[in-house]
C-alpha cells in the first residue's frame, strides 16, 4: 500500500473512531421531543418546507425535511437526531484536520499524531456547548460541520502548496464551492473568509499570470453557485405561501432587507471599542476555559507555538480564522450561553490546537521515556507511557462527567409539556396570545406540526400590528407568524391590547404568560393558560380550587415535575409559569374574600421547584398582607415581607410595608434602618423622605 493510500485509509478510520463513539453519546443524551430555545422554530418551518427566521436557512429546511422522513421518534426526535450526527461528524473531520497538520512532521511518529487528534476530537464533543447544540434542534451542529469540512479542505490545500508543482486546480474549486455552500446555511463562515482569501492568492499565486484573473473570477461563481440556495429558496417558497413565511421575501426589497438579517442588523458592531475591549478579555479568559478547561487551553496554546515553528503557513490560517471569529462574537450584541454557540467554530480550532499539544507533549514524554529506557529498559518506557493515558482519560472521563450533567436532554419534556398544557388548557375555538418567542415556538411545533388544538388561534403579543399596520409594508410581511391561513381579516379587527379592549373579538381570548401590558385586565389561571374574563363576574363563577386539582394532577403525569432532569434556564422559566398560575389563582381567590384558601394557594406556589425572579417576592408579599389583615398576625406579616425583601432587595413597595409594621410593633430603630434604605434606593421620592423622618421621630420620642 502506499503512503498516501495508508494515510487515506488512517483518516477514515480516525474519522469513524472519533465519531461513532460521540454519535452514541449524543444519541443516549438527545432530546426526546421539542426543545427550548429555537428549536420549534428550526422544526415547523423546515417540515413544511416554510421560511426561518433572517437571514434563512434554506439547507436546513432541506435536509431536515429529508431527516423528518426516518421513522424514528416524533418529528421534533428526528431533527435531534440530524443534529447529533452532525456534532458527532464535525469531531471526525476535525480529528481528520489536526491529523493531516500533523501528518509528515519530522520526529513526529504517525500514530502518535493519530491518537492525539482522536483525543482532540473527544473532548471537543464532550465539551458543552458542541454536546448541548448536538442533542436539540438547531442550525449550529450543522454549521460546525460545514465548517469542519471547509477546514479540511483548507488543510488539504496547505498540503498541496507544501509540495512542489502542485496545481492547486482541485482543491481551491472545492474550498470557494463549499464555502458557498457553508455561507448559505449561517454567516459563522464569514470567520473563515479571510484565511480563504490568503490560500487562494497563495494558490493564484502559482498560476501563470494570464491564468490568474479568469481562475480568481470562476472561483468566485463556484462560491456565488454554492450560495445560490440562500438566493433561490426564499423568494420561490415565499410566494408559494407556506405556513411558515417569516418576513414573507417574496420581492425584491423584502429579500433583500431578509437576506441581509435586517431584523439583526444592530447587533453587529453594536459595542463601543471599550466595551468590545473589556469584553474580549472576558471572553478569551473565560470560556475557552469552560469548555476545555485550564490544561485544555495550556495544550491548545503550547500546539500553537510549536505550529508556528514547524509549520508556519499553517498556524497562520487557522490563527486568522480564529482571531476574526472571536472580533466577530466581541463585537455582536449576544450575552452568556447565547453568544457561545457563535464561538463553536472558534472552539474547533482550539481543538485542532490542543491535537498538536498533545502530539508534542506526548514526543517529548516518549524521548524521556527513551532515555530512561536506556538506564532501566524493563519499567521507564511503560509506566511513562501508562502515566500519560491515565492522565488523558482522567481528564477526558472528568470533561464528559461534568458537562454531561448540564448537557443531557434525554429527560427534556419541558417544552412539550408548556406548549401541550397550554394547548390543552385553552377553551376551545380561542385566540392564544403567547409571549413571544419562547412560549410560540414549542407552540409552533405542537399546534402545527402535531396538529394538536386546531381550533385555537396562535397570536405572538411581540408583534400583532394595529389595523392600519397590516396593509404596509412591515405589517404585511408578518401577518402570517401571527395568524394561521385564512385569519388575515381577524388579525385586522384588533390592535392587540388597546384595540382588544374595547372590540369583541367574538372568541375566548387566552394568555400564555401575565406580563406586564396584561396586568390590567381580569384574568382567570384556566390550567396553564389565562382567560381574560370580560365580565368581572366570571370571575366569581370559576370554581378555581377544583380546577387547580385538575391541573395539577394532570401536570404530574410527564416532565413537569420530573427532579431529575437536568434544569437549564429555560426549564426553570417553565416551571415559574405554572407556579405563577398558582400565585394568580390565589390573587382571585383573596378578591372572592376566601382569606384561607388565598393563603393556602399561595403557599402552593411557593412549592413549586424554581419559582424565581420577582413571583416568590410578590407571594411572600401578599401572603403578609392576608396575614396582618385577615388575622393581624403582625409578627408572621413582618416575617413574609423580610422573606420577600430577601428575594428582591430592591422592592420598594415591600420595604415600605415592612417600615409600617415595624412601627407597628414599636420597632422603632428597625423602622428607621428600613426607612433609610428606601431612602437611599429612592432619594428624589418625597414619599421615602417624609417616611423616613416620621420613624425618626418616633424613634425620638421613645428615648
Amino acid at each position: 500500500m502506499s503512503r498516501r493510500a495508508g494515510d487515506a485509509a488512517g483518516q477514515r478510520w480516525l474519522f469513524l473512531a472519533a465519531a461513532l463513539p460521540l454519535f452514541g453519546l449524543y444519541l443516549r443524551t438527545l432530546s426526546p421531543t421539542v426543545p427550548f430555545e429555537d428549536g420549534g422554530e428550526m422544526i415547523a418551518p423546515s417540515f413544511t418546507l416554510g421560511i426561518h427566521h433572517p437571514p434563512g436557512y434554506p439547507l436546513y429546511a432541506l435536509v431536515g425535511r429529508l431527516a423528518a422522513a426516518v421513522p424514528l421518534g416524533d418529528i421534533a426526535f428526528r431533527f435531534n437526531l440530524l443534529s447529533a450526527a452532525c456534532g458527532a461528524a464535525a469531531c471526525g473531520l476535525a480529528a481528520c484536520v489536526a491529523y493531516r497538520l500533523l501528518a509528515g512532521v519530522s520526529g513526529l511518529r504517525p500514530a502518535l499524531g493519530w491518537l492525539a487528534s482522536l483525543a482532540a476530537a473527544w473532548l471537543l464533543g464532550t465539551a458543552s456547548q458542541l454536546w448541548w447544540q448536538s442533542v436539540i434542534a438547531e442550525k449550529y451542529a450543522m454549521n460546525l460541520c460545514f465548517n469542519a469540512a471547509l477546514l479540511l479542505v483548507m488543510a488539504m490545500g496547505l498540503a498541496a502548496l507544501r509540495r512542489a508543482g502542485r496545481s492547486p486546480a482541485r482543491w481551491l474549486m472545492l474550498l470557494a464551492l463549499l464555502w458557498g455552500i457553508s455561507a448559505s446555511h449561517h454567516g459563522q463562515t464569514v470567520y473563515f473568509a479571510p484565511s480563504a482569501a490568503l490560500l487562494g492568492w497563495l494558490a493564484l499565486a502559482r498560476l501563470p499570470a494570464r491564468r490568474r484573473l479568469r481562475a480568481a473570477v470562476f472561483l468566485v461563481l463556484l462560491a456565488v453557485l454554492g450560495l445560490s440556495l440562500k438566493g433561490m429558496y426564499p423568494p420561490i417558497r415565499s410566494a408559494a405561501g407556506p405556513l411558515f413565511n417569516w418576513n414573507a421575501p417574496s420581492n425584491l426589497p423584502r429579500y433583500a432587507d431578509y437576506a441581509g438579517g435586517g431584523p439583526y442588523q444592530y447587533r453587529i458592531l453594536y459595542w463601543t471599542p471599550w466595551q468590545a475591549a473589556k469584553r474580549l478579555v472576558h471572553h478569551v479568559s473565560d470560556y475557552p476555559v469552560r469548555q476545555f478547561g485550564y490544561p485544555g487551553v495550556a495544550l491548545a496554546l503550547l500546539g500553537l507555538g510549536w505550529l508556528f515553528r514547524v509549520r508556519r503557513r499553517e498556524a497562520l490560517v487557522l490563527a486568522l480564522a480564529w482571531g476574526t471569529g472571536v472580533l466577530y462574537c466581541v463585537n455582536f450584541s449576544l450575552e452568556g450561553i447565547a453568544v457561545q454557540t457563535y464561538y463553536l467554530p472558534t472552539f474547533m480550532i482550539l481543538a485542532v490546537w490542543i491535537a498538536c499539544g498533545l502530539a508534542v507533549s506526548a514526543r517529548w514524554l516518549e524521548s524521556r521515556g527513551r532515555l530512561a529506557a536506556d538506564r532501566r529498559p524493563a519499567v521507564s518506557r511503560p509506566l511513562t507511557a501508562a502515566v500519560a493515558a491515565a492522565l488523558l482519560i482522567g481528564w477526558g472521563g472528568w470533561q464528559a462527567a461534568a458537562h454531561g450533567r448540564e448537557s443531557r436532554r434525554d429527560r427534556h419534556y419541558f417544552a412539550w409539556d408548556l406548549s401541550s398544557a397550554l394547548l390543552r388548557s385553552c377553551p376551545p375555538g380561542s385566540i392564544l396570545i403567547a409571549y413571544a418567542d419562547y412560549d410560540l415556538f414549542p407552540l409552533w411545533y405542537t399546534h402545527y406540526i402535531e396538529e394538536r388544538r386546531p381550533d385555537v388561534i396562535l397570536v405572538n403579543s411581540n408583534s400583532v400590528p394595529d389595523p392600519a399596520a397590516t396593509s404596509t409594508r412591515e405589517g404585511a410581511k408578518r401577518v402570517q407568524l401571527l395568524f394561521p391561513r385564512g385569519q388575515e381579516p381577524l388579525a385586522r379587527r384588533f390592535e392587540y391590547l388597546p384595540d382588544l379592549l374595547r372590540r369583541d373579538p367574538g372568541r375566548p381570548v387566552c394568555f400564555s404568560v401575565v406580563y406586564e401590558a396584561a396586568e390590567a385586565l381580569d384574568l382567570l389561571p384556566h390550567g396553564a393558560v389565562y382567560r381574560w374574563c370580560r365580565d368581572p363576574e366570571a370571575l366569581r363563577r370559576e370554581d378555581v380550587r377544583r380546577e387547580r386539582r385538575w391541573f395539577h394532577g394532570w401536570a404530574a403525569l410527564r416532565g413537569v415535575l420530573d427532579t431529575g432532569a437536568v434544569r437549564d434556564s429555560n426549564t426553570r422559566t417553565a416551571l415559574s409559569y405554572y407556579a405563577y398560575g398558582d400565585y394568580r389563582r390565589a390573587f382571585v381567590l383573596d378578591r372572592r374574600g376566601e382569606a384561607e384558601a388565598a393563603l393556602a394557594m399561595y403557599r402552593r406556589a411557593l412549592s413549586w421547584p424554581d419559582f424565581w425572579g420577582t413571583g416568590p417576592a410578590a407571594t411572600h408579599a401578599s401572603i403578609g398582607l392576608l396575614l396582618y389583615r385577615t388575622r393581624h398576625d403582625v409578627a408572621g406579616a413582618i416575617a413574609e415581607y423580610e422573606a420577600a425583601i430577601v428575594r428582591d432587595p430592591s422592592w420598594l413597595p415591600a420595604h415600605r410595608a415592612l417600615g409600617g409594621l415595624y412601627v407597628a410593633e414599636g420597632r422603632t430603630a428597625d423602622a428607621v434602618r428600613v426607612f433609610r434604605h428606601v431612602a437611599e434606593l429612592a432619594p428624589r421620592d418625597p414619599l421615602a423622605q417624609a417616611d423616613l423622618r416620621r420613624a425618626e421621630a418616633l424613634g425620638g420620642r421613645a428615648r
